[in-house]
């Protein structure tokens, strides 16, 4: 199960784990091994972050896999842009394209927080302050939004997941932890000092799905809270088109210069 987990197979490690957790509940020896477990730090601690990296993927998949209250905004050649308004100024935002990109150019543009201005769609800074495992990490974020949204900050943890035996993706899943206390605590993280707004980001995922050895299958999901009573439907519809139409053009950029610059230094 460490394994699994250590090789970001979170699906895997997650089911060795239910099933270990079945097979104990069903013995005589149920209680023995919830007090050794207690006892074993690093035992809990592997299992919660186990049930607690799962959870936070199958958010990520539902919404990908959700249709309903969607609204088209823009589907043209291999572009496809939706969006769907929540209660309490929650937005969602869906982007899915077919890029000419080899999936492992675009890992490393995800997971490389030195990166992000190049691509991510109002980005306006980002710096790695925490790295966690072989692929995860908490970046410090500064969004420059559309007006009349000011600018937002945050702490965002990712993780990236290996799922080539589940549906031949890696999925690459992040979310503000500003205002989750227990993981602040568990990564011993001081909150971020600034004057600006937090932006809370309930979740976000990125699905790379190779197509062949220079194309990819992209699917980007966000679903956040940018702290404003009311965003007009009109501007939610402008800053998706907007963000999708920088972020693929850029992607595009961003992808040519790594290319040419690991055959530099190759």
């Amino acid at each position: 199960m460490k394994q699994e987990f250590d090789e970001n197979k979170i699906d895997t490690a997650y089911n060795l784990l239910k099933e270990a957790k079945e097979y104990v509940k069903s013995s005589d020896i149920n209680d023995w091994v919830d007090s050794y477990i207690n006892s074993r730090i690093e035992y809990k601690t592997l299992m919660d972050d186990i049930e607690s990296f799962q959870k936070d993927l199958k958010l990520v998949v539902d919404e990908l896999e959700d249709e309903e209250g969607y609204q088209m905004e823009k589907s043209k050649d291999t572009l496809v842009i939706r969006y769907k308004k929540y209660p309490k100024g929650r937005v969602a935002l869906k982007y899915e394209a077919t890029v000419d990109i080899p999936i492992s150019i675009l890992i490393t543009l995800i997971q490389e927080p030195d990166r992000y201005t190049s691509w991510s769609p109002y980005c306006a800074g980002a710096k790695e302050i925490r790295k966690i495992g072989r692929a995860g990490n908490v970046v410090a974020m500064k969004w420059d939004l559309p007006k009349p949204i000011s600018s937002r900050e945050g702490l965002m943890m990712g993780m990236g997941f290996n799922r080539m035996d589940v549906n031949g993706s890696v999925l690459v899943v992040s979310k503000t932890i500003d205002h989750d206390k227990n993981t602040m605590d568990r990564y011993e993280l001081n909150p971020l000092k600034t004057k600006h707004s937090k932006m809370e980001i309930i979740f976000s995922g990125v699905e790379l799905v190779p197509l062949s050895k220079n194309k990819t299958q992209f699917k980007l999901v966000v679903l956040s809270d940018p702290k404003v009573k009311m965003i007009p439907s009109s501007v939610i519809s402008w800053a998706a088109r907007k963000g999708a139409g920088d972020m693929f053009d850029k992607l595009l950029i961003a992808a040519a210069n790594l290319k040419v610059f690991i055959l530099f230094f190759n």
